[in-house]
């Protein structure tokens, strides 16, 4: 999973980067800070305590932030920085709340950015394809009726990932930005700590587009991720600060993203499979290895609440709690699974 940080300069863009990153050494590639690190996942955690010989693998994340020298506050996103992040799965938006910040305005400039650098690249594919019909070449009849839909709906500033998927599905090579899930950061001055986010978030009016938003105090995170393990929390109960951070946004990334985990265990490896809802149990078998799908018998399934229950297999197998689920099961988020396979 590969998201990009985006927002306007000053927004504090580099210090969430550093606070979700928690001190990871970024590489810098092409203008960018990249940081590639696990994510946490309790379940992987737990079950490493019952299978204590196990390594623990974790969901990764890759995190980029575009590096660039600093600019006005009020300079909005250049094209070259949103090529630089077009490859992203995900954004995460920052808005500036500190100090004199105006996020309502600084979230409408950035969207209106996205929209119209798609719009640009909308536009050019429809003239293209114009271009070729005259010439008497085969156009995609679904590819052109997608574009005009998408145009439509950029003119009405409506985000294409809110929109129809079908359209989405047809225009992916095009990599458009408003395609992309998004979650918005509202970075907050410390002044706003011990307030609830849902206080905070309606003092500023923001844009209505739907999407995922959280305040954070970006430079608090910061300091908070410097810290030890085991002072974190109590810092964070002393600023009324709620939830963790990197657990927030892994869950707002998930939900917006489309994402659930299953989780594979043995004495060898516990391990958190990042798999599209919707993913069948055939599927999610070649995510552990191309072999297991090609020779898919079947899948032995418990849910890890279930599981956790119990306390061990062995007697989830003597109470009859591991099903037998076919090629077409729908893996849920949490299932354990073992996979059947003969190749």
């Amino acid at each position: 999973m590969k998201v990009a940080i985006i927002g306007l300069s000053q927004s504090g863009k580099s210090t969430l980067f550093k606070a979700l990153s928690r001190g990871q050494m970024a590489k810098e590639k092409g203008g960018l800070a990249i940081a590639s690190f696990p994510l946490p996942d309790e379940r992987v955690d737990t079950l490493g305590k019952i299978f204590v010989t196990a390594r623990k693998v974790y969901p990764a994340l890759e995190l980029v932030e575009v590096r660039m020298p600093a600019k006005e506050k009020s300079d909005g996103l250049d094209p070259a920085t949103l090529n630089t992040v077009r490859p992203a799965d995900a954004f995460i938006i920052v808005v500036r709340a500190f100090d004199d910040g105006r996020p309502k305005e600084d979230l409408a400039k950035v969207i209106f950015d996205l929209i119209v650098s798609d719009l640009a690249v909308v536009e050019n594919r429809i003239q293209r394809l114009d271009a070729d019909k005259k010439k008497g070449k085969d156009v995609k009849k679904e590819e052109l009726e997608a574009l005009f839909l998408a145009k439509a709906w950029l003119e009405g500033e409506r985000l294409l990932f809110m929109e129809d998927p079908r359209v989405r599905s047809e225009l992916v090579h095009l990599t458009l930005l408003t395609a992309k899930p998004m979650v918005v950061v509202v970075n907050i001055g410390e002044e706003m700590l011990g307030k609830t986010e849902k206080e905070v978030l309606s003092s500023f009016s923001l844009p209505a587009y739907g999407l995922e938003t959280h305040a954070v105090c970006a430079l608090m995170e910061k300091e908070i991720a410097e810290l030890d393990e085991s002072e974190q929390e109590t810092f964070r109960k002393t600023y009324g600060l709620e939830g963790n951070l990197l657990k927030n946004m892994r869950d707002s990334l998930f939900r917006v993203l489309n994402l659930i985990c299953f989780l594979t265990m043995g004495d060898d490896e516990v391990r958190a499979w990042l798999i599209p809802k919707g993913t069948t149990a055939v599927k999610a078998a070649g995510c552990v290895h191309s072999d297991m799908e090609k020779g898919f018998i079947r899948a032995e399934v418990i849910h890890y609440d279930d599981f956790i229950a119990i306390g061990s297999e062995v007697e989830a197998k003597r109470l009859g709690k591991i099903r037998l689920e076919g090629k077409e099961y729908i893996v849920n988020d949490g299932d354990i699974m073992t996979f059947r396979f003969n190749v």
